[in-house]
């Protein structure tokens, strides 16, 4: 979109004409408001990939283009609809583009599919058609269009990933997913709120529980089968949709979605657990580490005591042996003196 007010320099980087652009712009319209129409239509198209009405356009970027033209005084610009139609066709033909249209549009669609299969935002499916309808020379079309166009292809390639899905469960496993969403009517709550809850701190006291919650969880279907197709990102979309919802809400979803929703939740409950068990056993193994490594160092301190003691001793008995001193004497010494290091 063009800046509602544009300073100067907006101005002069949005409207400001090449020699090449003025001279054909001088060359194709024959009055000064025809010319000036005419760099408006080229500039806004070059700024936004598409032509805007006159109406749309800042009176300061009109006057800006006016100037450029040598035209001077109050500029009203009007167009005939042959006029306009020529001069926007004039436009495409100058810069190399093709105007929008099926091919175009069949472009963008195809574009968005391959986009909507790992993503469901509209802005990612919109702002690749946008990149490739440039680089491909195409004119781009309303906002308006892209967004139904691409809330179209968001719905079809969500029908058809969740039919994917609903074609690899056996009626074994659709059973046991329909199961998690009944309601205990003592506890009031459904194995599905247990499974979207959080398992908690992965704590040394969590420890039991999130291996009965591993066991748990292996015990229901195995989403790796139905899912190898869907992109991770798809998958996590999937999960965090159904955690938003309540059991009841979810029985309202077409099998086929559902089933997806459901298992989408199972593989990222299992993920998460699988993280939860890997991140205790390294606390583990740093705590054991840790001992380790303190128990050695007591170990080398002790055993440094131990060898100074000998030493010492050794050093002592060699002075009590070279003492100009009679035998008796000498064992008297060497007896308190290993009595003194401990016996």
């Amino acid at each position: 979109m063009l800046p509602a007010s544009p300073t100067p320099e907006d101005s002069h980087r949005l409207f400001g004409p090449t020699y090449k652009e003025q001279a054909w712009v001088t060359e194709l319209a024959r009055t000064e408001t025809s010319r000036v129409a005419l760099l408006l239509q080229l500039k806004t198209f070059q700024a936004v990939g598409r032509f805007l009405p006159i109406e749309d356009i800042p009176p300061s970027a009109i006057e800006y283009a006016a100037r450029q033209l040598g035209v001077k005084g109050d500029v009203q610009i009007g167009y005939t609809r042959a006029t306009l139609y020529r001069h926007q066709a004039a436009i495409l033909d100058f810069l190399g583009v093709t105007a929008w249209g099926p091919k175009a549009r069949e472009l963008a669609e195809s574009t968005m599919r391959k986009i909507a299969e790992a993503r469901s935002d509209p802005a990612d499916l919109i702002n690749a058609a946008v990149d490739t309808l440039v680089r491909n020379r195409f004119e781009l079309p309303a906002l308006t269009t892209l967004r139904r166009l691409a809330g179209m292809v968001h719905s079809d390639v969500n029908e058809t990933q969740w039919q994917c899905v609903g074609t690899l469960v056996s009626d074994r496993q659709c059973l046991s997913l329909d199961s998690l969403l009944a309601v205990d009517p003592a506890t009031q709550e459904s194995r599905f709120a247990i499974l979207c809850r959080a398992p908690g701190r992965a704590s040394r006291k969590n420890l039991s529980e999130l291996i009965d919650r591993y066991h748990w969880l292996q015990g229901l279907p195995d989403p790796a089968s139905a899912l190898h197709s869907i992109a991770d990102s798809k998958v996590l979309r999937w999960a965090n949709e159904a955690r938003r919802l309540k059991a009841p809400e979810l029985r309202e979803y077409i099998a086929p979605r559902r089933y997806a929703l459901l298992l989408a939740v199972i593989r990222h409950a299992l993920g998460q657990v699988l993280d939860d068990l890997t991140q205790m056993l390294l606390r583990l193994v740093r705590k054991i580490e840790y001992n380790s490594e303190q128990r050695l160092n007591d170990w080398y301190a002790n055993r440094q005591s131990q060898t100074d003691s000998l030493i010492r001793a050794l050093h002592d008995s060699l002075v009590v042996h070279g003492a100009d001193e009679g035998p008796v004497g000498k064992v008297a010494r060497l007896e308190a003196l290993f009595i003194a290091h401990g016996g």
